[in-house]
């Protein structure tokens, strides 16, 4: 599908969740410029984040319909509370690490048209 990025995330409980959590996808331009987004409860509402086992590993997929003109861009991804909007920390899988201050995002490149 042109104009359309199909994106797929894995999710792990390492602990029981006492909160719904919101997923994020945001698209951010080369000046951080918020391009397109989509910001839903996983599996669009089907299965929150309270019912999730413990070491369950939870797919989640997000659509993002591409503005025309847009460069190579920055794919920020993660969880957050609705009511506060204040983020989950991201743990690296077997490091226990707090990763959000360093991978909260992914570099997306998006080819020029005929590229």
């Amino acid at each position: 599908e042109s104009g359309v990025v199909r994106l797929k995330t894995y999710w792990q409980a390492m602990g029981l969740i006492e909160e719904n959590y919101t997923i994020f996808v945001h698209l951010l331009d080369g000046d951080g410029v918020l391009v397109a987004q989509q910001d839903a409860l996983p599996q669009g509402g089907a299965y929150p984040t309270t019912i999730w086992a413990v070491g369950e590993v939870v797919v989640d997929e997000a659509v993002l319909a591409l503005p025309p003109d847009v460069k190579p861009a920055t794919l920020s991804i993660g969880l957050y509370q609705l009511d506060t909007l204040e983020r989950l920390p991201l743990v690296g899988a077997g490091t226990g690490k707090n990763l959000s201050s360093q991978t909260d995002h992914l570099l997306l490149t998006v080819p020029d048209e005929g590229g």
